[in-house]
């Protein structure tokens, strides 16, 4: 794998800007686990979003992690910064629609929200963001680009992952690993450079955004060389190996 010296090879930065979530699943470690309730710290914020201008990405950027990203009340600032810096990227905002008013939908979408998946969690999904949609397909069908995605694991636990192991849940392992960590950077709220979006303790990590710049990181041959692994099929941490999925 050679050096990717403009992210040409990275399709989407994930960037974690609050670890609090309003929701209580037993298929997630925000709950089963749990970390303090933070938010990312807004400089910190724009130094990755200066950075990435710095090497022109233009790949998708979602503000997301195991908070839910509307309840950062910075959220609408945040989307118009992206914006501002970077064009010609793709903002995706994945929510559990709990919170997705038409205001708060019209809003982002202003300040430059691509795309919306709201995730359904149970059986019956939330009805702010049914409602929302209806309303916006009525109201606004030029502004409509909204996607529900089913993620219910909800009655015999058999879609549920586990986290990595973090989550006592039986179901079936993967041979290769299906989440994109060639081609995916995901930041957790301290600004830790992740090797997977399942690490949620932050075991292994490739740098910090904080003090380092992430094209370095990127770069490095720590994190060049676990790419290398699993886009062959190799696990090399003891969470992979264990890491399941439906």
């Amino acid at each position: 794998m050679k050096e990717d010296s403009s992210f040409k090879n990275v399709k989407k930065i994930i960037i974690e800007t609050t670890s609090y979530c309003n929701r209580k699943c037993k298929y997630c470690p925000n709950y089963t686990v749990g970390r303090k309730s933070k938010l990312m710290k807004k400089t910190l914020f724009y130094k990755i979003i200066s950075n990435l201008k710095k090497y022109n990405f233009e790949g998708i950027i979602s503000p997301l992690g195991y908070g839910e990203p509307l309840t950062d009340p910075r959220l609408e600032g945040f989307v118009k910064y992206i914006k501002k810096k970077l064009p010609l990227s793709k903002i995706i905002i994945g929510t559990n629609g709990d919170f997705l008013t038409v205001k708060k939908y019209l809003n982002l979408k202003k300040k430059g929200v691509d795309c919306f998946f709201i995730s359904n969690h149970v059986e019956n999904p939330t009805s702010t963001a049914f409602k929302t949609i209806n309303i916006i397909r009525k109201d606004h069908p030029s502004l409509l680009n909204a996607y529900f995605q089913d993620v219910k694991i909800s009655i015999n636990d058999k879609l549920f992952h586990n986290r990595g192991g973090l989550v006592n849940i039986k179901t079936k392992k993967y041979k290769k690993c299906p989440y994109t960590p060639i081609d995916q950077i995901n930041i957790n709220v301290d600004g830790e450079v992740l090797f997977c979006c399942h690490d949620y303790l932050a075991k292994h990590t490739f740098g910090n955004v904080s003090n380092e710049d992430l094209y370095n990181i990127w770069n490095s041959k720590k994190y060049v060389n676990f790419r290398r692994l699993i886009e062959d099929g190799k696990f090399p941490y003891k969470m992979c190996k264990i890491c399941t999925g439906n």
